[in-house]
Order: structure tokens, then C-alpha cells, then sequence
């Protein structure tokens, strides 16, 4: 009950309160390190497939920021690898116990929180959570730049996992939670977001059971939109078709300097997340890194890239091998888990919405990154089903 609670303050915290997630943060890490000690760990132990992946993934990181010409910045940058992988290992806790319902229903109580901020902020011109104001004419709610919306799409399906599998009570509260989301999202003007709700509406005939789901759920998300856009705001679907954003932005010349950086050290890159460090300290130059307007790039907006460009070849590896063991261990308990199916479209949306925008230096990144990876780790280890009444 100690480690429920610790993982549920720690999850909840990282949205909402760094003192509640750091102190969350400390209290499960003592619990399992007692746990571990006293040797009563048998439901969480880790397997060897993932004690390797997970391994690898961390130790490609602490090799290129010890290697790296700024050994200080590139460990720095690392500073919320741990949260992630707290999250991780509470989040495979959890749902090796058969404790899922109550984790997906706590992160869809979140999804509602911030997506009703984000909402009351386009209509009052600041949240109520932190009383921040929009940005870039956009909105984001309390969260900090409105592109960080993503994690209302990513976690989307997670959070609803328990409410469509029901009666209709069930299907009308997972529906409300798709339009607040969808119109959080499309507030904000999240192009990847607002793509990303498509992409689940497309999957949740499959991942819900329900083949006519996904048409209802793409109706709503389209209709919601259609409306934001007669709200007379800038929304993620006219930011999608608006040459001027792209123009604006500079993706591309972002992701070639992303590729040069590579070229530069393609082993183990210049160390970890540090393309914002070096594009400021070169720039000017005729490259395409000295070309990198500062103001739209503190990462190339691409995890891919962004892990190929600091950490080479080998970093990327690793994040694709651990990636690649997520989807495997879904995919593989599909039929028989309906949290298995969820946690694989979230974080297939993570992937998709990864190649174009994001960076693992953000608490919230951490989060969405690891929760599937931690489902997926609990399924790999024993059956999970829905908790028993006692």
C-alpha cells in the first residue's frame, strides 16, 4: 500500500507539484530499496531482457556525457533520468500486482485537470492551476510551452482504459474525457497532438473492442476541432495547413543540423541533449549548425535525432532497442490484456509524435516515455488482471 501511494504521488506530482514529486520520489526509492533488502521483491523482480535493454539505454547515456567535451552540461542534462526510471520501476509495481485500474484511472483524472486548464485559459486568459498566461498567442494550460500538451495525446488511451470497457456510464465519461482532451489539444495548436488523436481514433476499434468506436471517437475529435476553429483561435488544425508556421519554425534546418552534429561523432555523439549547447556555441557558423535560430530550437524536435546528434549511433541504438522490447512485450499480450493494447497505442503515439517534436529533458517527456515501458515490463512477468475485491 506505502509503494501505491508513493507511485501515485510521484506520478501525480510530476504534473502538478515538484515538493510532492520529489518527496514521492524519495519515499518509493526507499520502499524498494527495502523491499529489496529484506528480499520480499519475488512479483517485481526485473527479467533479464529488460534489466539489458534498460541497462544498455542508460549506461549508451553515462558513457557519451563521460566522454563528452562538456562531461559538467552533459550530465546535468541527465537529471531526469531518474524520475524516469522511478517511474518505470512503480509503474511495473503496480501492474504486476493487478493494481492497472486504479493507475489508469489516476492518469486520466490528470488528462481532465490539465485539459480543462488548458481550456479555461483560452477562455480567461490564464490558468487556474498556476496562473500562467498563453504563449505564442497559444495555450498551454499550466504546463510550460504548449507543444508539452502531447502528453494529454500520449496518455490518452492509458487513462481511458478502464472507462471503455463497460456499460454506457462508461463509454460517456471516456467520451467527455476525448473532447476535453481534444479540445486542449487543438487549443493549443500542437499540430503532433491534434495528428496524434486521429491516430487513436483510427486504433480504438481495436484496442477498445468496439469496431464503431474508432469512427465515433474520429467524429468527435473533428467536430470539436471544427468548433475551437469558430472560436476564432489558432488551432493545431490550421497551424497543420499553415505554410507561415512551418516557414517559421525552421524544422528542417533543425534536423540537418541534428545529422552534422552526427557526422561529427557518430558513435557516441557530443554527449547527451547537447544540441541547444552547441548550436548557441556555434552559431553563425555557414553550417547548418551555426544557421539554428536559437529561439525555436533548445532540441532539434526530433528524439531520434536528438539521441543520434548526442549520443551517436549507440544511443539511438539503445533507445530503439528499448523501445522495440516495449512494443514487442505488448504487442505480444494483445489479446488477452486490455491494458496491454492501450499501453501499446500510447506509446506508439510517443514514437510517432517523438520524430517530430520532444526531448527526454522534460519531466512530463520522462513520464509518458516510461509508464507504457512499465506495463509492458509487468506483462512480460506475470499475468495481470484487474485487482480482486479484497
Amino acid at each position: 500500500m506505502l509503494i501505491e501511494l508513493a507511485v501515485y504521488g510521484l506520478l501525480a506530482g510530476t504534473l502538478l507539484s515538484q515538493l510532492l514529486r520529489d518527496a514521492s520520489a524519495v519515499a518509493l526509492l526507499c520502499l524498494l530499496v527495502w523491499e529489496r533488502l529484506t528480499g520480499d521483491d519475488g512479483e517485481s523482480a526485473l527479467p533479464k531482457s529488460w534489466i539489458v535493454a534498460v541497462g544498455a539505454f542508460v549506461a549508451a547515456n553515462l558513457l557519451s556525457a563521460w566522454m563528452s567535451d562538456d562531461t559538467t552540461s552533459s550530465f546535468e542534462q541527465l537529471r531526469f533520468y531518474p524520475l524516469g526510471g522511478l517511474i518505470f520501476l512503480g509503474t511495473r509495481r503496480l501492474v504486476a500486482a493487478g493494481r492497472w485500474p486504479r493507475l489508469t484511472t489516476l492518469v486520466l483524472v490528470l488528462l481532465i485537470v490539465f485539459s480543462v486548464d488548458t481550456i479555461w485559459q483560452s477562455f480567461h486568459g490564464q490558468s487556474f492551476l498556476r496562473h500562467r498566461v498563453p504563449m505564442w498567442g497559444r495555450f498551454q494550460g499550466s504546463l510550460v510551452y504548449p507543444s508539452d500538451i502531447s502528453l494529454l495525446a500520449i496518455l490518452l488511451p492509458i487513462g481511458t482504459a478502464t472507462l471503455l470497457e463497460g456499460g454506457r456510464w462508461r463509454v460517456a465519461l471516456g467520451l467527455v474525457a476525448v473532447v476535453l482532451v481534444a479540445a486542449a489539444v487543438s487549443f493549443s495548436g500542437t499540430r503532433s497532438a491534434w495528428m496524434g488523436l486521429l491516430l487513436i481514433a483510427i486504433a480504438a476499434g481495436w484496442s477498445y473492442r468496439r469496431a464503431a468506436l474508432g469512427m465515433v471517437l474520429f467524429a468527435t475529435i473533428l467536430g470539436v476541432s471544427v468548433l475551437s476553429i469558430g472560436a476564432g483561435m489558432t488551432t493545431a488544425p490550421q497551424r497543420l495547413f499553415s505554410k507561415a508556421a512551418y516557414r517559421a519554425e525552421k524544422r528542417a534546418t533543425q534536423w540537418q543540423a541534428a545529422v552534422v552534429l552526427f557526422r561529427e561523432a557518430p558513435v557516441l555523439g557530443h554527449g547527451p541533449h547537447s544540441f541547444r549547447r552547441l548550436v548557441r556555441a556555434r552559431h553563425g557558423e555557414r553550417s547548418a549548425v551555426g544557421q539554428v535560430v536559437l529561439e525555436w530550437a533548445p532540441y532539434p524536435h526530433n528524439i531520434y535525432l536528438e539521441a543520434l546528434s548526442g549520443t551517436g549511433v549507440l544511443g539511438l541504438g539503445a533507445l530503439l532497442a528499448l523501445l522495440g522490447r516495449g512494443f514487442t512485450a505488448l504487442y505480444r499480450r494483445r489479446r488477452d490484456s486490455p491494458v496491454a493494447r492501450v499501453a501499446l497505442v500510447s506509446l506508439g503515439i510517443f514514437a510517432v509524435i517523438g520524430a517530430f517534436d520532444m526531448s527526454l529533458v522534460k519531466d512530463w517527456v520522462q513520464f509518458c516515455f516510461w509508464l507504457p515501458l512499465g506495463i509492458a515490463c509487468a506483462l512480460d512477468i506475470a499475468p495481470v488482471g484487474r485487482e480482486s475485491s479484497t
